[in-house]
């Protein structure tokens, strides 16, 4: 997920935080992916729909279909490193 960010230039902790406030529409505390993608596809990220579904199952590691915040930071409060 860290690598899909930084392509939109996010660096701190706080923007990744941000970031992730204002994908989940909702403020239900996960993104699901439809949230996920209307925020990548605003910020003008053109991976294809396909390739965002395997990023947002790899950040999804209790399968739940929905990305928490920890999930988001890579599990450890930290922004994630994949």
């Amino acid at each position: 997920m860290r690598r899909l960010l930084e392509r939109l230039t996010m660096a701190s902790r706080e923007d990744y935080e941000k970031f992730f406030r204002e994908a989940d529409v909702d403020n239900s505390g996960t993104l699901t992916f439809e949230e996920l993608l209307t925020i990548l596809r605003r910020n003008g990220y053109k991976q294809s729909e396909n390739d965002l579904k395997r990023i947002f199952r790899i950040t999804d590691t209790s399968g739940d279909g929905l990305i928490s915040l920890d999930e988001y930071n890579g599990g450890d409060g930290t922004a994630a490193s994949n």
